[in-house]
């Protein structure tokens, strides 16, 4: 999944034809900040069994005012948009989901392995739900980058 922002206007172009090392340093600082606040926005977002898909979101710079907002695991994606019949999770996995979530059973007779066994059945049969993080921290901070980078560049190059 990648999110970006769109901040090649045309006022931007004119003042890094002005005072191109300034401006570049301007924009790369809000939009770290921005970046830095939307992840941390994702990780309270996120659902949290084992806190390892909170723990794995970072922000990564890719190069001058260009970074990333990226989830460590290989199952963010399916949090995020939910999956469709026939992926199952591990039963190792789904064992110790069920001892972190305190689940017990109806019947008290049935082990834990033949729950996930179940769970994991069920899943292959009809998927999961999305749970969005990523998306929703970004939206809930996307209209105000462009706005604060204009500000910031006013008022630090006072046009």
């Amino acid at each position: 999944m990648k999110l970006s922002v769109d901040h090649n206007t045309a006022h931007l172009q004119r003042l890094l034809k002005l005072a191109p090392k300034k401006v570049r340093h301007i924009v790369d600082q809000v939009l770290l900040k921005y970046a830095l606040k939307i992840s941390r926005k994702a990780q309270r977002n996120s659902p949290k069994a084992f806190s390892q898909l909170r723990n794995s979101i970072l922000v990564s710079q890719l190069g001058v005012a260009d970074y990333e907002i990226n989830s460590g695991t290989n199952y963010a994606r399916y949090v995020e948009e939910g999956s469709d019949e026939g992926g199952k999770p591990t039963i190792d996995s789904l064992v110790d989901w069920i001892r972190v979530k305190r689940i017990e059973p109806d019947d008290p007779y049935m082990e834990e392995e033949e729950l996930a066994y179940l769970i994991q059945r069920a899943i292959g049969r009809s998927g999961t739900p999305a749970q969005p993080f990523m998306v929703p921290a970004y939206d809930s901070f996307r209209d105000r980058i462009v706005p604060a980078m204009r500000n910031q560049l006013e008022k630090e190059l006072v046009l």
